[in-house]
Parts: structure tokens; C-alpha cells; sequence
């Protein structure tokens, strides 16, 4: 009998001192065969899985996305491929047409998980993610259309609130509220930091301005600490900020592009950390089509809080700003959430 497996059975036959004939030994390379065959087959099987494993992620960006995404899109490729060594890649598509096309050829594709970045994606989702079931999709902004679909959310108030509670500590019984440009939900923000702060000083006085002449009426009535309501900061109100001695709790990622004794905190979103959660989720099989909001006790919506305050709060300071932390995330404080 000639076959690739006579080396390890001969070794084998050898190894034992069996003779080389009769029923034992046919009856030994039988069962010696099938056990060579069934590692073989086994380690071929293997390596076809680890390729067919390969977690595959595709961020659709719709040109519109806001400052979250475009600001952290590409650290989330980048956690996803660190993290789970996923094939990670981005496109864009600024229409309708051109959004439906892509996730067409996706889902045909077997990609794993897609993320939707930006509005204008629930009617093509609608069109397509429910022929292609075993791909996950997450929306943001958006809405459930189908079961594989679900939307990403973040609840800033909490975090507002307790930004709120450190300008009065180190503000006193006046804080004002710069508004600019963004969404609706900045409202739920500047409604957030009211509470935090008239927690503190219930009838305290809130100054509310716009741009340059926002930050000088702002110094002019006493302010000291101000919430900077807008996604981008603009340069020419920072500038006015910094000159005329007014320190800023900033939204989003941003306070790190400015001096630290302009920017003393800031309402941070780690929108990695968020699609990384929800990743898992796909890869253990636990995604659902459901809203997956992150607010101030997820750990991934946060007041960052910068030395200069820290040092400016002291040691009881900091006790109370923990204080007011612990309340929001136990569910003692009622807040006006609405998402971003």
C-alpha cells in the first residue's frame, strides 16, 4: 500500500515492534490512518477558520458627520484594529444613492459590522440592511429600522450637570453660558449646567452671551467661568477668552487645543471607547437592534476637569465635585437628557 501517512504509520508499526502483516497490523494502519487523516483535515479546518474569523468593520462617513466622528473616526479604526485585529476601512458617501450602493455591496461582501456615520442613512439602511441579516449595523445619528440595526447615542447632561457644580465652586453665586454653534442637544448641555450649578447657588445668576461680545459682557457683569456651548470652538472667542481672563468648560474633545488656563474643563465623549464595547457585542453575538446610550456613569461620557481647576477646588472642592458625580450616577439627580 503506497499513501502519504505510510512515514508516521511505518514510525508507528516500528515504534510498537507490530509485525508488518496480518489482521493486527491492518487493523493498526486503519486506525492509524484515520487518526493522521482526522489531524490533518483538523489543522486544515483550523487555518480556514482563522481566515473566515477575520472581524471586518467599514465606517461610512455621509459627509455631514459631525465633529465627533471627525474628529475620532479614525482612532476608532485604529482601537478596533488594535484591539480585535479587525480589517478596518472608511468611505464616503455624500448621497443617497451612493449610501445605498455601498451598503449593497457590503452586505453581498459578508462584512461584519458597519458603522453609519452622519444623518441621512435610515432610508437606504431600510432598503438593505434586511437582506443581509448577518451583517450589524450601527447609525448615528439615526433610528431602528431593521433587526440588525441600531443606533449610537451619548447623554451629555450628566456630565453638563457636574460641570455646572465645579464652575459654581470656583466661580461663586455668577457663571454665564457662551452659546454657538450645534445641535439640539446642546440645550439638554446648558440645561444640565443650570441644574449643576444652581444646585450650588439657587438663585445665583447665569450670564448669557454669544461670540466676542458674549465673553466681554460676560467679564463685564463679574464672570469668571463660563460653559462654551458649541461643537467647534472658534478661534476668535477663544482668543477673546483668554485675553480677558474668562476660563471655559468646553464640549467635546477639544480642550486640548487650547491653553489649559482657558479651557479648565470639558465635556468629554470617547466615541472609541463606545464602538469598541458595542464591537464585542457583535463578535460574542450579543447585538441587538436596540439604542445603546452611553451617558456620565458608562465611563465613556465624562467631565474632564484640568489641573488648573483642580488646583483652584482644593482638596473639599474635589470632595464636592465627586460628591455631585456619585449623584448623577446613582439616578438622585433628574436631568433633560437628549442625545447626540
Amino acid at each position: 500500500m503506497t499513501s502519504a501517512y505510510n512515514g508516521p504509520v511505518r514510525r508507528l508499526i516500528h515504534r510498537f515492534h507490530l509485525p508488518s502483516t496480518g489482521l493486527r497490523c491492518r487493523r493498526f494502519c486503519a486506525i492509524a490512518l484515520v487518526i493522521v487523516a482526522a489531524l490533518n483535515v483538523g489543522c486544515r479546518e483550523k487555518e480556514t477558520v482563522d481566515v473566515a474569523s477575520v472581524f471586518r468593520v467599514r465606517l461610512i462617513s455621509s459627509g455631514s458627520e459631525g465633529q465627533l466622528w471627525i474628529r475620532q473616526g479614525d482612532a476608532v479604526l485604529s482601537r478596533l484594529k488594535a484591539e480585535f485585529g479587525t480589517d478596518v476601512l472608511r468611505v464616503d458617501a455624500e448621497s443617497i444613492e451612493r449610501r445605498r450602493e455601498i451598503l449593497r455591496s457590503l452586505g453581498f461582501e459578508g462584512v461584519d459590522f458597519v458603522l453609519c456615520a452622519g444623518p441621512g442613512f435610515e432610508r437606504p439602511l431600510l432598503a438593505e440592511a434586511p437582506h443581509h441579516p448577518l451583517t450589524a449595523y450601527l447609525v448615528e445619528p439615526g433610528t431602528v429600522v431593521a433587526p440588525n440595526v441600531a443606533v449610537l447615542e451619548f447623554l451629555p447632561g450628566g456630565a453638563a450637570y457636574v460641570g455646572g457644580v465645579a464652575a459654581a465652586l470656583v466661580g461663586g453665586s455668577q457663571v454665564g453660558i457662551l452659546t454657538g454653534d450645534g445641535g439640539p442637544w446642546l440645550g439638554a448641555i446648558e440645561a444640565g449646567f443650570v441644574d449643576g450649578f444652581k444646585s450650588r447657588y439657587f438663585s445665583g445668576t447665569v450670564v448669557e452671551g454669544e461670540g466676542v461680545e458674549g465673553v466681554m459682557e460676560m467679564v463685564d457683569a463679574g464672570v469668571t467661568v463660563a460653559l462654551y456651548a458649541a461643537t467647534v470652538a472658534k478661534e476668535a472667542v477663544m482668543v477673546a477668552a483668554q485675553e480677558a481672563g474668562l476660563r471655559l468648560i468646553t464640549v467635546g474633545s477639544q480642550s486640548g487645543d487650547w491653553d489649559p488656563d482657558v479651557v479648565v474643563a470639558a465635556i468629554s465623549i470617547d466615541l472609541p471607547e463606545s464602538v469598541s464595547r458595542i464591537s464585542r457585542d457583535v463578535l460574542d453575538g450579543a447585538f441587538q437592534a436596540r439604542l445603546y446610550a452611553f451617558d456620565l456613569g458608562s465611563g465613556v461620557v465624562d467631565l474632564e476637569v484640568g489641573e488648573t481647576m483642580l488646583d483652584e477646588l482644593g482638596p473639599e472642592g474635589r470632595l464636592r465635585l465627586e460628591d455631585a458625580r456619585a449623584a448623577v450616577t446613582a439616578g438622585l439627580v433628574e436631568l433633560e437628557q437628549m442625545g447626540l
